[in-house]
């Protein structure tokens, strides 16, 4: 498993997986950062919305499996390499570009770890694994030093890595893929209020926008029916579209809380 990782991106390794989608989600869309990370309220929840929707989207487009699910597996996870290279095409990104963790110990392996009598076990820190040296073992030699087992502890966090620092605007690709996540976004808010007319953050019946989302990610949407979607939450909801998220791109309210009376209505 260790030479696997080694010798190159396999994107059988699910964090290779992920790191591929936040990659595509952020960078080759033009979303940065600075868009998670503004003061602006709303404007930094609609871009967190995004990234989460689209690594999502995304991971179910190769057809990756989740953790939780029965047949997933971390390091030999299924993955759908002809929709792999589609999306590599469409990004325009080379498919043998390098998503793994280079972070830490081993330039992101993970930190070595072997049994010591009476401490327990030790971090073998600065130092490189090599086969030739480092092998499991049963007993250290004069040449080769055992080694237990070997612990990313930094790569949970590795995806980090691989968000856009600065944007410098969003490509084509990217506009649709945001214009994509505010109507998902609209619609999970305003589908949910619809049925409800208290605060949209309190109310126990608002949590089933959660089921929204999920089946929103779940269906292969077509972009006519993504707008349907999204113009009957409004109509449903007789919001008013106040808020511009960027030029060009769809609006939503500024204040998606639900008053309660007679009529449904936002301030």
């Amino acid at each position: 498993m260790i030479n696997k990782w080694i010798n190159g991106c396999n994107m059988t390794f699910y964090q290779n997986q992920l790191n591929f989608a936040v990659w595509c989600a952020s960078s080759g869309c033009g979303v940065s950062l600075e868009h998670l990370n503004t003061p602006r309220n709303l404007l930094s929840s609609v871009f967190k919305f995004y990234i989460y929707y689209q690594v999502l989207k995304l991971l179910q487009k190769m057809s990756c499996l989740f953790p939780g699910e029965s047949l997933f597996n971390a390091t030999d996870n299924h993955v759908n390499m002809m929709a792999y290279k589609k999306l590599c095409n469409e990004f325009n990104v080379n498919v043998n570009s390098d998503f793994r963790f280079k972070g830490r110990d081993n330039g992101g392996l993970g930190t070595m770890y072997n049994y010591v009598t009476k401490t327990g076990y030790r971090p073998l820190t600065g130092t490189n694994y090599n086969l030739s040296r480092f092998q499991f073992i049963q007993q250290s030699t004069n040449r080769v030093i055992k080694i237990d087992y070997v612990l990313q502890k930094n790569a949970v966090d590795g995806w980090m890595q691989f968000l856009l620092d600065k944007s410098q605007g969003f490509p084509q690709a990217g506009a649709v893929k945001i214009d994509d996540s505010i109507r998902a976004y609209v619609y999970c808010i305003l589908g949910s209020q619809a049925q409800t007319r208290s605060n949209i953050m309190k109310s126990l019946e608002c949590q089933q926008n959660l089921d929204l989302l999920e089946s929103h990610i779940n269906s292969l949407f077509s972009i006519p029916e993504s707008i349907q979607k999204y113009q009957d939450a409004m109509s449903n909801t007789g919001v008013r579209i106040n808020y511009a998220v960027s030029i060009g791109l769809y609006m939503i309210p500024s204040d998606p809380i639900l008053k309660v009376g007679v009529a449904f209505y936002f301030k």
